[in-house]
């Protein structure tokens, strides 16, 4: 966001106030922190957030700034989405084994970068003791956030790239 977004963001925030905090106005301050937290993100990704917010949110209390930046990155999304990845490493892992062996070049998606990252190659991760698999489960999930996280920010940085017309 940037300063031509200050007045649709009161706007949102004004909303906010409505529903959550009716009997009491929030403050410019307030209003100048979430501001700031929230720069870094795209207005349209923040109105999301804020509809997500009222939409789910079961508290009468008003939102943290950090709900709302979960709200943006999809932060419970992504455990989810780590776990269906860490559960498909281990059904491609005999044929990632013979690519890699082979010397063909492993796609790069957020799923094999993990594993690399995790495990250094899928032939490492295939060493990994399936019976004692919760410290492997939780380094893969968090090399997977990691992944994704980045390449988030990178879809953002992308979408903020002023565009040549052909």
């Amino acid at each position: 966001m940037n300063n031509l977004d200050k007045k649709r963001f009161m706007e949102l925030m004004a909303m906010l106030e409505e529903n959550f905090s009716e009997d009491k106005p929030i403050s410019k301050q307030r209003v100048a922190v979430y501001f700031e937290h929230l720069k870094p993100y795209d207005i349209f990704d923040v109105e999301k957030a804020f509809h997500k917010t009222i939409g789910t949110r079961v508290y009468p209390s008003f939102p943290k700034v950090a709900e709302i930046i979960q709200a943006i990155e999809n932060t419970e999304d992504i455990e989810i989405k780590a776990m269906e990845a860490w559960n498909q490493a281990n059904k491609e892992l005999p044929m990632m084994c013979l690519v890699e062996r082979g010397g063909d070049d492993v796609s790069f998606n957020p799923l094999s970068e993990s594993i690399i990252l995790a495990f250094g190659s899928w032939e490492n991760f295939s060493a990994t003791d399936p019976n004692d698999d919760r410290y492997e489960r939780k380094r893969f999930i968090d090399s997977y956030k990691i992944i994704t996280k980045k390449e988030h920010k990178e879809r953002l940085l992308d979408a903020k790239k002023p565009r040549q017309l052909t």
